[in-house]
């Protein structure tokens, strides 16, 4: 920081919300951005529109955000650290959820080299270091009122989840009489409900979801079922024919609640995976908390989402990073000193690299030497990328022995700063060579010399220059509002602030003409008490992923609640696929969106006989893709994410003493080139103009205008 003109010393932190993280999303389905970060504290806030939607906060050893002047040395060791937090969500699944992890949101994950040397994937349940400090535990009900008139020998019930609890009726019962029956079934020690319990008012019977624990239903007051159970769907059925029905004949239970606030303490100098393997928290290269979509029980709704972050404390040891400080220096790829052989290299490349260029070679045995002078100790890094093809590379500094760093890195594209030694004063000679398959790309943008020191300090102001920024791009959208703004202010720049908001992604967005994949099932005939009814889903070419669903049919079951049945069945939890029943017939749709959605098979049984199952079709189908295209009418034309971190960016600019302006580009990546929309701008023969950006040209037309 500057105080008076003078140039103050910061430390950076490892693990800082405001210096250390960065946040990711599902693209081009989800938004999000951090903002309201500091030291102790963030907000991580956007937008699902698709049920698989997620994003995540990233620690990563290998920063590409900062200058060169301030960016931390590269430094893996977590080892020493304890980690308390505190977190609230809106609109992302919970905690204590019991559904599948369809996205990874349950797990601290963590990609870290073994003893080896060989990175690993490691899955940490974050449950198991949480815990409750606001809200509490409701269980889910619901209440079931029997009506009409009885006759001996008929059969009445509840089901759900493949319990059953049936009273045949003698010709003295009365409707309470039926009702008390089937309560002392469902609550009996010996044949009840595993996680059901029911008390009766009259003809009314409330069932509450309390849930199980190693086989046991828990008791009321221990019950931890929450919001889980407010996907619980339970029905009532009655002899076919007969004179007594439920009021209301299925119910979802409702008023299920779960904390609303967790704490969550992890010491990561003990931290053990899923599977109790000792992850090596000395050695991590990256660390995500994932963040996904709850779970919505119709066709996704576009739904804004927060996490909110507050009381982050870092303890421990060895939490201060270490940057390269004065009399640092690098030697980029262009470099006339950068002697290089083979015949593959490829030309230089322009980009975001450390001299604005990069090169390769694809060619085994290609490399190339740096010989250089410091006058100082330091520590040399290798500025190079990992790639899901790179191949290892081999290196020695003077007489040493060669090593091998191996540069593939499944999934990853990123940059990174290769540790090669520290080394004393004079003259050195590094060697590296392309030591992998042929075809496989090394990248070389750089050699530093490092001179580690522990502060950052503020370069001197500079009154009218100041830097561009762009929420198009990831060092404005991956990481928080004040972690942009604080790079402008330690970098000197003091005029007044550029803001592009940009051209690519801070509208609004829906999928125009999309459809959900689905397929009819109809139940024909009259079931058969004792008899089973199947289901079968799966995935094509998969036939391990095939999952069969077993109704027993009741004695009061009829087509109609069999499709019901399925229905309160297939939406209590399951990510792939949800139902509608009406009448005898059951509606299966796919909650991916899209022809991924047509992956799914159904198959059924029995397909004959006095009671059948037909399926429309052997997968979900009539799936349209549809494309991702800017809401022109959505109430916020500008999305969540982008309000919230724009907010905080100008409120911390205003805080540094800053003027800004913000702009708008008159293209939009994803905007509607349809005639009817009247906002693409085409050339003379009638066709939108598409750019290079990429992003469509929006004309003047009232439309443009107005949005």
């Amino acid at each position: 920081m500057t105080t008076r003109g003078i140039l103050m010393a910061e430390y950076l932190d490892k693990l800082r919300p405001d210096r250390d993280l960065q946040v990711y999303f599902e693209r081009p389905s989800a938004i999000a951005a951090m903002s309201s970060a500091g030291e102790h504290s963030f907000v991580a806030s956007g937008t699902w529109r698709q049920q698989f939607d997620w994003c995540v906060i990233e620690w990563n050893r290998d920063n590409v955000w900062e200058h060169p002047l301030f960016r931390n040395l590269p430094d893996g060791d977590l080892s020493g650290i304890q980690l308390t937090y505190e977190e609230e969500r809106e609109n992302c699944i919970g905690v204590d959820s019991s559904l599948f992890p369809t996205v990874d949101w349950h797990n601290l994950r963590v990609w870290a080299d073994d003893a080896s040397g060989q990175e690993r994937f490691y899955q940490i349940p974050l449950v198991d270091y949480a815990t409750p400090i606001e809200g509490s535990y409701a269980p889910a009900q619901a209440t079931f009122v029997l009506n009409g008139v009885l006759a001996g020998g008929e059969a009445v019930g509840l089901s759900w989840m493949g319990e059953h609890y049936t009273h045949v009726c003698s010709a003295s019962d009365q409707l309470e009489d039926v009702a008390e029956a089937i309560t002392a079934s469902i609550n009996s020690p010996a044949i009840g409900s595993k996680n059901m319990i029911a008390s009766r008012t009259g003809r009314a019977i409330t069932v509450v979801y309390v849930g199980e624990v190693n086989g046991v239903r828990s008791e009321l007051v221990d019950s931890k079922t929450g919001t889980n159970g407010n996907r619980v769907g339970v029905y009532g059925h009655a002899t076919p024919g007969s004179a007594v029905f439920w009021e209301v004949p299925a119910q979802t239970l409702t008023g299920g609640a779960s904390p609303s606030k967790w704490r969550f303490s992890i010491d990561f100098s003990t931290m053990v995976d899923r599977n109790s393997i000792v992850v090596p928290m000395n050695r991590v290269r990256k660390m995500r908390w994932t963040y996904a979509a709850e779970l919505q029980p119709g066709e996704y709704v576009r739904s804004d989402f927060t996490v909110t972050v507050t009381n982050w404390v870092v303890s421990g040891t060895n939490i201060r990073y270490r940057v390269a400080g004065p009399g640092s220096r690098r030697i980029d790829c262009r470099d006339p000193r950068v002697a290089y052989y083979g015949p593959n290299w490829s030309s230089f490349l322009r980009g975001n690299y450390s001299g604005g260029l990069i090169r390769w070679t694809d060619r085994y045995s290609d490399g190339f030497s740096i010989t250089y002078r410091s006058e100082q100790t330091h520590e040399l890094f290798l500025g190079s990328r990992l790639l899901d093809q790179a191949p290892a590379i081999a290196f020695r500094v003077d007489g040493e022995s060669a090593r091998v760093f191996d540069l593939r890195r499944p999934g990853e594209d990123r940059l990174l700063r290769i540790p090669i030694g520290q080394y004393p004063p004079g003259e050195h000679t590094i060697f590296v060579t392309h030591n992998g398959p042929s075809g496989w790309r090394f990248w070389f943008d750089f050699l530093e010399m490092a001179i580690p020191s522990d502060t950052v300090r503020d370069l001197p102001p500079m009154p009218q220059l100041t830097a561009a920024t762009d929420w198009d791009t990831d060092h404005s959208l991956a990481v928080p509002a004040e972690r942009t703004a604080w790079m402008l202010h330690t970098l000197g720049f003091r005029g007044r602030v550029n803001h592009y908001v940009g051209a690519l992604i801070f509208y609004e967005l829906y999928k125009k003409g999309h459809v959900y994949a689905s397929c009819q099932v109809d139940f024909l005939g009259v079931p058969t008490p004792s008899q089973y009814t199947e289901l079968e889903i799966g995935t094509a070419g998969d036939p391990d992923s095939t999952l069969t669903i077993r109704h027993l049919n009741l004695f009061g079951d009829t087509a109609t609640t069999i499709a019901k049945a399925y229905e309160l069945e297939f939406n209590r939890g399951y990510t792939a696929i949800r139902a509608e029943a009406v009448g005898s017939t059951l509606f299966i749709y796919s909650r991916q969106m899209g022809m991924a959605g047509e992956m799914t098979t159904v198959a059924a049984a029995p397909t004959s006989g006095a009671f059948e199952v037909r399926v429309s079709h052997p997968h979900l189908t009539g799936a349209v893709e549809g494309a991702w295209t800017t809401d022109l009418h959505s109430p916020s034309l500008i999305n969540r994410a982008c309000r919230d971190w724009s907010r905080e960016f100008y409120r911390i600019c205003k805080a540094y003493g800053w003027d800004v302006t913000a702009a708008f580009s008159t293209e939009l990546e994803h905007g509607d080139t349809s005639i009817e929309a009247g906002i693409a701008q085409r050339y003379a023969d009638g066709a939108p103009c598409l750019l290079t950006t990429p992003a469509l040209q929006t004309n003047f037309s009232p439309v443009s205008r107005d949005y």
